[in-house]
């Protein structure tokens, strides 16, 4: 077979194959290339549509946990503003109380003493 193409009195036509066999392979992998590149193009389009619902979901689940963080700090803080208060005013009707009393008693005793 190999003296077959290398007897010079036989003239194979070589080009057109090469050139039928580059043409197809340069069409088919051009074809592939493009479904290669369309499916890429799919599987990073997904990838970025994913990464964006990820960042969105992470971004809402910070922002309702700053919410709630700041919602159980204030009403902390106004539990304890009016637990100090009630407290003020309890002493401070305790002493109004204490003072009225001391001051009522004094005076029942400094006036029948006098008498």
């Amino acid at each position: 077979m190999l003296t077959y193409f290398l007897n010079d009195s036989v003239i194979v036509p070589v080009v057109p194959i090469i050139t039928g066999i580059a043409f197809v392979f340069t069409f088919h992998m051009c074809c592939i290339s493009i479904v290669r590149s369309i499916l890429l193009l799919l599987v990073v389009v997904v990838v970025v549509v994913v990464v964006i619902v990820v960042v969105v979901v992470v971004v809402v689940v910070v922002v309702v946990v700053v919410v709630v963080v700041v919602v159980v700090v204030v009403v902390v803080v106004v539990v304890v503003v009016v637990v100090v208060v009630v407290v003020v005013l309890v002493v401070v009707a305790v002493v109004v109380v204490v003072v009225y009393y001391y001051f009522t008693f004094h005076a029942f005793i400094v006036t029948t003493s006098l008498k």
